[in-house]
């Protein structure tokens, strides 16, 4: 199926978006929505840089309105949610378009100080608040604002006043059931995407959770290098706090509210997947803080001055109702190297230049540590998280518009697929599920009709003999094939393109045999099991032909189980490493996959890592019969 999508805002992320759906076969470009009266009505492939492409951009809502197409990719500034952004994606929703977005909707259950302020004094109160001033006229006139709402008690006397200039200024946001009533009318879903929230954490860490018995806390770090990020993304670095008085940046500054938008929303979605939690069963705090500048210097057209901001340190943490706190979010935001911040006393070891992503996930019986960064040229154009971001938004688009229709989320929750389908003679098919130890006849146990979970490594050709004759299923299992099949696999989504996948496994234990699990690579990764396994003492190499697109490599040691990863690819290397301190039960990973055996075709089941959807059960069901 090729999807008819539209770019809304064909800017840093909406631009590689663009490029990236024109040149897949998945995808039809249909048209491009641009802000700026100079680029209506050009080529949309011009002003991306790919050439022209036959799609003319429009500054106008009603023309893209009245396409037709399955998708619309929404990618605005950061601030976007407080500038109207809601009526534009329900007219989009109620026009038979669903909606995937990098803005403010990845959570839209979640109570925040804005979807919070109702009233038109409500907003202007909490807007003239944020010191997001960008002159002194502006300066004047939140101050004036700031005095006329400061009794609250007198509302009532002041909402007529503002009523047209809230409206006009800072809109209300949407409810949630304003949002699911436009995706019943036009038969559409909405769906909130993009790198961080989503998937780091919604996707990888929570996948990377379901190892353990239980999860207590989650700890994620972003640092990031913002010096190299494009001028004027998210409306510059001034409008971030970047050059301000150490004095402006507080909890209540524009950029910590704005992370409720995005970190507050991604929070309330850690305790949703971890403990089922409720909007409303979810605290959170919100911290922002402000480095010093060390010297006067320049990062594009902004001027950061001796002793003002240079370091944004951001952090949301999520308690449950009983009062546990399961996780916490730290953004660190830096301008140059010799401003580099990682956070205090980050997880693991000190990040790369110029920044990337740590974490640390505590529960039992092991806690589970490590970090991942690109490694590229940073001043290079290809930058990989704005083409990671790109990749997340095309992956969702399937999914979101072939569901039932509503709210999308994430599903982290283990998926599978039958790798290996097996052709009956006869009718039966067994509905029990055996989980064999190592020494076990699993083959046995297949024939009897029974169906098989097991950390053995198995001959492949005898167990699909084996699963022909008594119509049963098996899945094999283990750390490692965890840690590969389902975690590796999920961190290589947002590239573009993998050559090799490098992984070094060090830990207690014996030479183990991969080849199963490059076999199910293969599976997932190419559609097909074509390949080739070569092994040397400690190490396994997979290929298909003549291309190794693979190596795992066996280290005994002490200590905490380590996995070091490189994968080659564009548009640069992923690099990662990740601890596990403490042990893992494989039969945890098997008892998860118990339903899915039983319920599966005959054959042999694998983990299927692809991107996963589901409906926000946090709103209901906002029926339908689907798109």
């Amino acid at each position: 199926m090729v999807f008819r999508v539209v770019v809304w805002g064909p800017g840093e992320v909406g631009g590689a978006t663009l490029r990236a759906a024109h040149a897949s076969p998945d995808f039809e470009v249909v048209g491009v929505k641009v802000y700026s009266p100079h680029k209506h009505g050009r080529d949309a492939g011009e002003l991306v840089g790919i050439g022209p492409i036959g799609v003319t951009a429009t500054t106008s809502k009603q023309e893209i309105l009245a396409l037709d197409a399955d998708c619309v990719i929404v990618t605005p500034q950061f601030t976007a949610a407080l500038e109207g952004l809601d009526d534009d994606v329900i007219d989009l929703l109620e026009s038979g378009k669903s909606v995937v977005t990098t803005a403010a909707y990845h959570n839209v259950s979640l109570p925040n100080w804005y979807n919070s302020a109702r009233t038109p004094t409500e907003r202007m109160r909490v807007i003239s608040r944020l010191g997001a001033a960008r002159n002194a006229s502006e300066q004047r006139q939140f101050a004036l604002v700031r005095a006329l709402t400061a009794v609250p008690a007198l509302d009532w006397l002041t909402n007529p006043l503002f009523a047209s200039v809230a409206d006009k200024r800072v809109p209300a946001r949407a409810t949630p059931e304003r949002l699911l009533r436009a995706c019943r009318r036009g038969n559409t879903s909405l769906h909130g995407a993009g790198v961080h929230p989503t998937f780091m954490v919604e996707r990888l860490m929570m996948r990377m959770c379901a190892a353990l018995d239980s999860v207590s806390h989650v700890r994620f770090v972003e640092a990031l290098d913002f010096s190299y990020a494009p001028d004027g993304m998210w409306g510059g670095l001034d409008v971030l706090g970047f050059g301000r008085e150490i004095t402006e940046i507080d909890n209540e500054f524009l950029l910590a509210k704005a992370g409720d938008f995005y970190y507050g929303d991604l929070t309330g979605n850690v305790g949703h997947a971890l403990f089922g939690t409720g909007s409303d069963a979810v605290r959170i705090e919100r911290t922002l803080r402000a480095i010093p500048a060390k010297h006067d210097f320049r990062v594009g057209s902004t001027t950061i001055r001796k002793g003002t901001a240079a370091v944004m340190h951001m952090s949301h943490r999520g308690y449950r109702s009983d009062g546990h706190h399961f996780f916490t979010n730290e953004e660190c935001w830096f301008l140059g190297l010799e401003h580099r911040f990682h956070g205090a006393d980050i997880p693991f070891d000190e990040l790369p230049d110029p920044g990337g992503y740590s974490f640390e996930i505590t529960g039992a019986p092991a806690t589970i540590r490590g970090q991942l960064s690109y490694d590229g040229d940073p001043e290079s154009s290809a930058n990989p998280i704005t083409a990671a971001s790109a990749r997340m938004l095309l992956d969702a688009i399937p999914g979101v518009c072939t569901g039932e229709p509503g709210i999308i989320i994430d599903d982290s929750t283990p998926k599978y697929l039958v790798a290996e389908p097996i052709s009956l003679s006869s009718a039966f098919v067994t509905t029990d599920a055996v989980i064999a130890g190592p020494a076990e006849d699993v083959i046995a146990l297949l024939e009897a009709g029974n169906n098989v979970l097991t950390t053995a490594e198995l001959p492949e050709s005898a167990v699909a003999e084996a699963c022909r004759t008594a119509g049963a299923t098996v899945y094999t299992g283990s750390t490692d094939a965890f840690m590969i099949e389902r975690i590796v696999m999920t961190m290589i989504q947002g590239m573009l393109e993998v050559e090799h996948i490098d992984l070094t496994i060090t830990g207690p234990g014996s030479d183990p045999s991969h080849a199963w699990t490059i076999a199910n690579i293969a599976r997932t990764r190419f559609g097909d099991r074509d390949v080739r396994i070569e092994r040397e003492p400690g190490v396994h190499h997979g290929y298909r032909g003549d291309h190794r697109f693979v190596t795992i490599t066996h280290r005994d040691g002490t200590g905490p189980i380590d996995y070091a990863l490189r994968v080659t690819g564009a548009p640069c290397d992923l690099v990662a490493r990740w601890e596990i301190d403490g042990p893992i039960d494989p039969s945890k990973l098997l008892r998860d996959a118990a339903s899915a055996v039983r319920a599966a075709a005959p054959g042999i089941l694998i983990d299927d890592p692809a991107p996963a959807y589901r409906l926000d059960d946090r709103l209901g069901d906002v029926g339908g019969n689907g798109h």
